[in-house]
């Protein structure tokens, strides 16, 4: 099995991909893709990785306001947060948003 992984870098956004929904749970959140047919179950620190990948906030972006929510330092998130995002966007649930599809500011 081969892993694939986009390798994000700290200056990328992410939003959901077409034909991704998401439904809140309790402890996560549960992703449906139409195009792959497939359930994604994510936990709860997961799920705010995915509720903040907007396409508006970076990666260093999203470390900073987990780091904030968890009262933690964002060095200590920084991989797991990469880890997450080059997974869903492996996956095809995330997609990686260019200047162009970026809203005027």
């Amino acid at each position: 099995m081969t892993h694939l992984s986009i390798l994000a870098t700290v200056s990328s956004r992410y939003a959901p991909s077409t034909g991704v929904t998401a439904e809140e749970l309790d402890d996560g959140m549960c992703l449906y893709h139409s195009g792959r047919d497939e359930v994604l179950v994510l936990n709860q620190t997961a799920a705010d990785v995915w509720q903040l990948s907007d396409g508006e906030l970076d990666l260093t972006g999203i470390v900073r306001q987990l780091a904030g929510i968890y009262a933690t330092e964002a060095e200590a998130l920084r991989a797991d947060v990469t880890a997450v995002v080059d997974e869903l966007a492996g996956k095809g649930y995330l997609h990686e948003v260019s200047e162009s599809d970026r809203s005027p500011g």
